[in-house]
């Protein structure tokens, strides 16, 4: 095998002489030598989000979410002979109670189809209005769909957790669900971020850990409470 010597006159292997040179080289890349993008960087130049409203996924999800909830509310209704779930209901057949909805990525979609459904059933309030529980979104896949079909008057509480898609350091934010948001009929008011509990949530807010449900879990731990943005409030 050929060979080099080194300063010290130690006998050194072509193919370590060449790793070496090519560690030194890359090393130079990553300084800036050259454009390159590696993971972990941290460079809005390395960063692309996709923002566009995929209208024609969330459609689809939606629609799936109206047939499971026709179908769940044929396990409910006291006319079906076969049901198999009971709950509370008036003499109008209308649920009479709370019904809490949690809701990741693209299960954002198929719940807001469950909504359309199950809201219909419910029972009116005092003021004959007919509303759901409480809403937890967590990081939902394009949410700049929901147009009209959603309202936050529907729920007695909604709260939407997730990146701010404004953030100055796109690094942070979620990469998976796409990055584009309702600004009129989900106010930002309802809407807490990531960023918003900057030293809770640092080992979170990448590329793919923004996004999975599993690193949600400082909403427990840092909004302690009731009267604060996005407080998860236990049911009596």
């Amino acid at each position: 095998m050929a060979s080099s010597y080194n300063a010290a006159g130690l006998k050194i292997p072509n193919w370590l002489s060449f790793a070496t040179k090519t560690t030194d080289w890359l090393n130079e890349i990553v300084q800036g030598y050259l454009p390159i993008c590696l993971p972990g960087n941290r460079n809005n130049s390395c960063v692309v989000l996709n923002d566009e409203d995929n209208s024609e996924g969330f459609e689809k999800r939606y629609n799936n979410g109206i047939q499971d909830a026709e179908a769940f509310w044929e396990d409910m209704n006291p006319d079906n002979p076969n049901r198999t779930v009971y709950v509370s209901m008036n003499s109008d057949n209308e649920i009479i109670g709370d019904i809490d909805i949690v809701a990741h990525s693209m299960g954002f979609a198929h719940a807001m189809g469950m909504i359309s459904v199950l809201k219909d059933h419910m029972a009116p309030d005092i003021e004959g209005n007919k509303k759901l529980g409480r809403f937890y979104i967590l990081a939902p896949e394009n949410s700049c769909s929901i147009g009209n079909i959603f309202s936050v008057n529907d729920f007695e509480e909604v709260w939407q957790y997730g990146s701010n898609p404004n953030s100055l350091k796109l690094w942070e934010l979620d990469g998976i669900a796409v990055q584009c948001e309702d600004e009129v009929n989900m106010p930002q008011a309802n809407k807490v971020y990531l960023e918003d509990y900057e030293e809770a949530t640092r080992s979170v807010r990448d590329f793919l850990n923004a996004h999975y449900s599993s690193n949600y879990n400082w909403i427990f731990e840092n909004i302690l409470d009731d009267g604060d943005k996005g407080y998860v409030k236990s049911r009596d």
